[in-house]
């Protein structure tokens, strides 16, 4: 396997069932997550899409707050119609072999069954964020966290840019566990905070599988900077986003919790809280 580096992105190449083909290295940041529920005999569970960043020595899983505890966002009644609620998720990582992928489990909760991710200040019925750190320890993996530096590329957002969200609508993946990309448009002003929260809108048909995932907004090539100057590139210029949440099916909305949140929760938030209404 090669890595080479164009500017903001590395591409990655490996052989893939005897030709050489190009990952994106966005594509092997977006992580598939399986969460077992105690009331299932069948093997069935939640899914959903998060990442890995880095953060002063420790890997930490990006997700939303509904996905790691299995209840509905802002409410707290369970997702699981049985009322059941998660214990664990499985992260299905890349493996050092790119093009294969090994499912680690890290608990979500203490001996004491107090959760073990962090969430921003406010709590998480507030903010639709959670960073879980990681304990596994599997030298198999291979991590690819997302750079957050990527939130300060001096690119102009506005109203009807295209955005991509990288996911598993309906537990739909590329060969192996390849996440898929979608599409969508700003539907808000970017600068200005949805609702009061850190949120913006964007235009999109969002499933199920598909909470948690990363949102960015790419250029090829070329692009306006925050100046209204062009600049021009060689290669792909991503800016992160933030972090797919909940999603308004009549309108086909979804929401966007904006980057800023995940720094804020690594820097000065807390333990999740515990959560006893149903």
């Amino acid at each position: 396997m090669k890595i080479m580096k164009s500017f903001a992105i590395s591409l990655l190449f490996l052989s893939w069932r005897c030709f050489a083909t190009t990952i994106d290295s966005m594509s092997v940041c977006s992580l598939y997550l399986f969460e077992p529920l105690p009331s299932s005999t069948n093997g069935l569970g939640l899914t959903g899409t998060g990442f890995i960043v880095a953060n002063k020595g420790t890997n930490y899983l990006i997700t939303n707050w509904h996905v790691l505890s299995g209840r509905e966002w802002p409410a707290t009644n369970s997702t699981d119609s049985k009322g059941s609620f998660p214990k664990d998720v499985i992260i299905f990582c890349n493996s050092k072999v790119l093009g294969n992928w090994i499912p680690v489990s890290e608990p979500l909760y203490d001996t004491n069954g107090v959760p073990l991710w962090l969430e921003d200040k406010s709590g998480g019925l507030n903010i639709d964020v959670v960073a879980l750190p990681l304990t596994f320890h599997d030298d198999r993996v291979q991590l690819y966290p997302l750079d957050l530096n990527l939130e300060n590329v001096d690119m102009q957002l506005s109203p009807a840019m295209s955005v991509s969200i990288i996911g598993f609508p309906n537990n739909l993946t590329n060969p192996g566990e390849f996440p898929v990309w979608k599409t969508g448009n700003i539907a808000s002003d970017p600068d200005i905070d949805y609702k009061k929260k850190p949120l913006m809108l964007v235009s999109v048909i969002i499933r199920k599988g598909m909470s948690g995932s990363p949102v960015i907004a790419r250029s090829i090539g070329t692009y306006i900077d925050k100046e209204g100057n062009t600049d021009v590139h060689t290669g792909i210029t991503d800016k992160f986003l933030g972090v797919l949440s909940r999603y308004q099916p009549d309108n086909e909305i979804a929401y966007v919790w904006k980057s800023r949140v995940i720094s804020e929760i690594l820097e000065h938030g807390q333990r999740g809280a515990l959560v006893t209404k149903q």
